[in-house]
């Protein structure tokens, strides 16, 4: 009878959960007596959708949880647990890290399933602790060439959300690396990533304009690429912007227009000539 009622209040709870605000009570006493995997799960969630509304329950369940995430090995009440921590106990930096130490074996699982589980799950926490998330960038970056495209996309957001000025050289690196290998839809998001990244919030990730140019130039040659329009209108927007660096810009970009390959009418330079009218 207490599981059937539990599952229906569940559901409800989903849905109106400011309503069911006054069952927190209730609902925490069966989560700390409840023996059942099953009604914890449903416990669980009825929280991740209470602890949002309510900041105080955070501090509450830091021990349930936190006592679950430790002895349990079913993962599905695992993952829950974390889904909590991770929409609404972010203040509570103790569990915060505990449920990303478990999500660290949920990333290097083999079930491409639960890597992105683990991977949007991260998503969550990319502005209130990028610290504790960037710990795990190599499993990140290593999944941004995983061969399945929903674990391709979520650490590419991973990876947006964390990029510093201290460390755009080396994830733009990285994300320039997985190109060659990406299909055609991904590399094309790689590319509007790149520029992103670094032109966003009038380029204040940028340190080196020159070092900005060669990246350009080097997007210019990607294969098949969509956004040669873009990368021109970078080329053009730097070289208005940063005086210092016309010279630099005539030594890397030359080379491009004299480049025959590039001027070949061929599906691998569908937008070459748009980006080719902005450096001319």
């Amino acid at each position: 009878v207490v599981q059937a009622a539990v599952t229906v209040l569940s559901e409800l709870a989903m849905h109106n959960p400011k309503t069911y605000l006054p069952l927190a009570p209730k609902f925490y006493k069966l989560l700390t007596t409840s023996s059942s995997n099953w009604m914890t799960i449903k416990l669980v969630k009825v929280f991740g959708a209470l602890t949002p509304l309510e900041p105080r329950l955070a501090k509450k369940l830091v021990g349930p949880l936190s006592e679950i995430l430790e002895t349990t090995s079913a993962k599905s009440l695992m993952y829950e647990c974390i889904r909590t921590v991770v929409g609404g106990m972010t203040t509570q930096e103790k569990i915060v890290r505990q449920a990303v130490d478990k999500l660290k074996d949920m990333l290097d699982d083999q079930d491409p399933n639960i890597k992105y589980l683990a991977l949007h799950a991260l998503t969550f926490l990319l502005e209130t602790h990028p610290r504790i998330v960037a710990e795990h960038k190599g499993n990140i970056f290593g999944c941004v060439e995983h061969e399945d495209s929903n674990i391709q996309y979520c650490a590419l957001k991973i990876v947006r959300g964390l990029v510093t000025k201290k460390t755009l050289m080396d994830t733009t690196a990285h994300l320039m690396g997985a190109m060659g290998r990406a299909e055609q839809r991904f590399r094309d998001e790689l590319v509007w990533s790149v520029v992103h990244v670094c032109m966003n919030d009038r380029y204040a990730l940028v340190t080196d304009f020159v070092w900005y140019l060669t990246v350009l130039a080097d997007l210019v040659q990607v294969p098949a690429s969509c956004h040669g329009g873009l990368v021109g209108e970078q080329l053009t927007d730097i070289c208005l912007r940063v005086e210092v660096v016309r010279e630099s810009a005539v030594a890397i970009l030359k080379p491009l227009l004299l480049d025959g390959s590039l001027l070949e009418s061929t599906p691998a330079n569908k937008t070459v000539p748009e980006a080719l009218k902005s450096i001319a």
